[in-house]
Formats: structure tokens, C-alpha cells, sequence
């Protein structure tokens, strides 16, 4: 588990680095803006509040989902803040990842703190690896954990299987 989660904290590390060559400082999507193609963005600072009617692809050290994604949402980052609507699926990996919306379909992420809100919803399963783990909110699926510490508050509507501790 230590060495799945260190190689993942690296990736992380290393992604958004990756892309800084071509990346803009800041994103912004404002609230009254759509995106009919899919968006493809990297940024120190990428801030989504408009409505995207396809994929969203975005990596950057803060990153933060506010508005609608009608796909697909696959993210790297630092820290990531989902509290819009993503009517896919979420998949991504960062340090810090935070789903205080909802997600119509399925999540899979991997970072060392995962946390889901008390009024996240989540349409299908999760798949979940990192530290700490603090999932919450409605689940409408099944739950894959893996973590060294993990709180399952949610409503579950499906079978959790969870890997727990450290070395696992």
C-alpha cells in the first residue's frame, strides 16, 4: 500500500509539472460560459464555473469544479474542489481531492486525502486509494477502498470492499 501510494504522490507531483511548459497561469471559465468541444486545459490555478457539454481534461496545482461537466471529468492536481455537477464520471489524482457535489456516474481517484461531503452524491461506484480516507454523502453503487485510515459515513447502496492499514 506505502509504495502504491508513494508512486501515485509522485505522479501527482509530476504531472502538472509536466504540462507547465504549456500551461496558462490562471484558467477561468466564467459562469455564463459554454463549452460545446471537449476542454483540454493545464494551469497553476484552474477555476471551472461554466457549463461543459463534453469531457473536461485539466491538471494544475489548485483546481476547482463549480460548474457542469455533461461528461467526463479526468483531473490531476495538487488540490482538487468538486463542488459542481459532473453527469459522468470523475477520474484523478491528487493530493488533497474534495467532492462536495455530485457525480452522475462512477468515481475513481487516488490521492493521499479523499474526502466526500455529507451532501455529495454519487450515481455508481467508487474507487478509492490514499491515506486517509473520509467518505460520506449518498453512494448509488459499490465502494473499492483502499487506505491506511478509513471513516465510511455514506449511505451505501451497494457492497464495500475495503483494503485497510498500512503495507496492505
Amino acid at each position: 500500500m506505502r509504495k502504491l501510494l508513494a508512486i501515485l504522490g509522485v505522479l501527482a507531483l509530476m504531472i502538472p509539472v509536466g504540462v507547465a511548459a504549456n500551461a496558462d497561469k490562471n484558467v477561468f471559465v466564467g459562469e455564463d460560459e459554454q463549452i460545446s468541444k471537449t476542454y483540454i486545459k493545464a494551469g497553476e490555478s484552474v477555476d471551472l464555473r461554466g457549463h461543459f457539454l463534453k469531457d473536461v481534461i485539466v491538471a494544475g496545482k489548485s483546481v476547482t469544479i463549480s460548474g457542469i461537466i455533461d461528461g467526463d471529468l479526468f483531473v490531476v492536481g495538487e488540490s482538487v474542489r468538486i463542488t459542481g455537477t459532473v453527469n459522468g464520471s470523475v477520474r484523478g489524482l491528487a493530493r488533497n481531492i474534495d467532492v462536495i457535489g455530485e457525480v452522475g456516474r462512477g468515481v475513481s481517484v487516488a490521492g493521499n486525502t479523499i474526502f466526500t461531503a455529507d451532501d455529495s452524491k454519487i450515481g455508481e461506484d467508487i474507487f478509492i486509494a490514499g491515506e486517509t480516507l473520509n467518505i460520506n454523502g449518498l453512494v448509488n453503487g459499490d465502494a473499492y477502498l483502499a487506505g491506511a485510515s478509513v471513516n465510511m459515513g455514506a449511505s451505501l447502496k451497494g457492497d464495500m470492499i475495503a483494503k485497510l492499514g498500512h503495507g496492505h
